[in-house]
């Protein structure tokens, strides 16, 4: 080997050949740059879906609560209305209606014809429950995003029955149903609840019209 190769092969690199990066380097970076970056946007993607639909059961679960709460004391404060009254309860899969001394937005302890219903919206899957009181229009309180949903009424012997009164029924036959299920849904994110009336279930022994008395002609 010659002097002068030898000379060229020990000369020290300049700072500018060792700073930076080359060409493939540079291509390294970029794409593991990429990948990280994917790797990210995806899981950010997937937690902020998973907020979404935390949220949205957050919102369903309070809007049950509240209107299971409305429900409740509404139906525990039912009472009868006279025999041929128009006010009688009278129950069937997507509604009932009768007399409560406790309905929704009424001031407590006088008595008010009260309705709840089911309906169902099958362009925007989505299941309804309604309430109205005496002659005034109906009030939407909740919804889900359910096809189904039901109401149920016993009537003491444990049976769990469509409507109410029931096909067969007599003049010893209570007048309100001794316990009402409504049922949200038919999937694990559905729910249900049982309301008990707590006052007296017999009609009323006077011939008359209790709503008729009540509410303004």
């Amino acid at each position: 080997m010659c002097a002068r190769s030898k000379y060229f092969k020990h000369l020290p690199r300049s700072p500018e050949a060792t700073a930076g990066f080359t060409l493939i380097e540079a291509l390294v970076v970029l794409i593991f740059v990429g990948i990280v970056t994917a790797v990210l946007t995806d899981s950010l993607t997937r937690v902020f879906e998973l907020r979404t639909r935390f949220a949205a059961y957050l919102d369903s679960a309070a809007a049950s609560q509240m209107t299971l709460s409305w429900l409740r004391r509404s139906t525990e404060s039912l009472i009868p209305d006279y025999p041929e009254g128009e006010g009688r309860f009278h129950g069937t899969a997507v509604e009932f209606s009768g007399i409560s001394l406790a309905a929704p937005g009424a001031d407590p302890g006088i008595p008010h014809g009260i309705s709840w219903r089911l309906l169902n919206n099958v362009q925007n899957h989505e299941l309804r429950l309604e309430t109205r009181v005496d002659r005034r229009p109906w009030v939407a309180v909740a919804a889900w995003p359910e096809l189904s949903g039901r109401f149920d009424y016993d009537g003491g012997d444990g049976r769990w029955v469509p409507e109410w009164p029931p096909a067969l029924v007599t003049q010893n036959s209570p007048q309100i149903p001794r316990l009402i299920r409504v049922v949200i849904g038919s999937s694990a994110d559905g729910w249900s609840a049982i309301l008990a009336p707590f006052g007296p279930r017999m009609a009323r022994v006077r011939n008359d019209n209790l709503l008729r008395s009540i509410l303004p002609q």
